[in-house]
């Protein structure tokens, strides 16, 4: 999977509130952390409906 395609996914789960996604301050480029608010099953159930 390529970085463009994995950060249209981020993004893309991101608008659909599954996750939050907070920048980090720390290290160097652009980190961001990755927060879940559901159950993993119930957010690939999303990813394969829609």
């Amino acid at each position: 999977m390529s970085y463009t395609r994995f950060y249209e996914i981020i993004n893309k789960l991101e608008r659909l509130r599954l996750i939050d996604v907070v920048v980090g301050k720390k290290g160097r480029g652009r980190t961001r952390y990755i927060i879940k608010k559901y159950r993993a099953d119930l957010v690939l159930k999303a990813l394969i409906e829609s």
